[in-house]
């Protein structure tokens, strides 16, 4: 379900309709936005039907170069249904550099009706010679009142920030009565963090860094906070964090007690 972002939505409509669709995209913005949404939108589009569990639909997260391969093989052949064909890679910038490079051939040599979206939060994490064989859209935050009118936010309004301007991530709420406890106590837990003595914002980086999903959503939590509250130099680097965390087997214990330190958090 695909909420917000319309003037993304036009831009692509405007492409489809003159027949200047290329045949690839990067799509860049933060995670929750509804940058594969958007991608499956396109492919909908392009398709004439729903690409959900449709056979010229490839959807890939941080593809290995096995997967690359097979993918490559399978795009050097005609379609299923003779028409287009939609390739959507999500986490694009966690692929290794052999699996990188044998996409980038194929999008070097672009086959016939098949359109790439490769998606990122930071364009920079892409390698540049992916980043020029695409055309690249922005995505930002979705208005609050955009996803108020798209679902009923009411059972997670009290943890409005940890979903605010993120509609995947609003939808998940609403639909699992576990995941909104588990966020709560998430969101009690961040509070405290940014309120409490060093003791105690050890204490909790020893209980989220033992699971990565876990420390994922305690810091994006904390990004929120700390962006609401304006604080700009701290949202940079807990934003830089999580982009470390994401592509490498980072000591996150270790950056989030520096992190404390730093920003004389407690």
């Amino acid at each position: 379900m695909l909420i917000g972002h319309l003037q993304n939505r036009v831009i692509f409509e405007k492409m489809y309709k003159g027949g200047n669709v290329p045949h690839a995209f990067l799509l860049v913005g933060p995670a929750g936005v509804g940058k594969k949404e958007f991608a499956l939108w396109c492919g909908e589009m392009v398709l004439g039907v729903t690409p959900r569990n449709h056979p010229d639909v490839f959807v890939l997260n941080a593809p290995n170069i096995e997967q690359v391969r097979s993918l490559n093989e399978v795009v050097g052949k005609s379609s299923f249904a003779r028409g287009a064909r939609v390739v959507v890679v999500e986490n694009a910038p966690a692929m290794n550099i052999q699996a990188t490079n044998a996409l980038l051939k194929t999008l070097e040599e672009p086959k016939s009706n098949t359109i790439f979206f490769l998606l990122c939060e930071n364009k920079e994490q892409v390698i540049s010679t992916v980043q020029s064989r695409c055309v690249c859209i922005h995505f930002g935050f979705v208005e609050l009142k955009t996803i108020q009118e798209s679902l009923d936010v009411s059972p997670i309004a009290d943890i409005q920030l940890l979903w605010q301007g993120r509609p995947r991530f609003a939808f998940d709420l609403v639909n699992n009565s576990e995941l909104q406890e588990k966020t709560r106590t998430t969101m009690r837990d961040i509070q405290t963090f940014s309120q409490a003595d060093v003791g105690v914002c050890f204490s909790l980086i020893e209980k989220y860094t033992q699971d990565k999903q876990e420390f994922e959503q305690f810091l994006l939590g904390l990004v929120a906070l700390h962006r609401s509250n304006k604080q700009w130099s701290a949202t940079r680097n807990l934003l830089d964090m999580l982009y470390k965390v994401r592509q490498s087997n980072a000591h996150t214990a270790w950056l989030m007690r520096n992190f404390v330190i730093q920003h004389n958090t407690i």
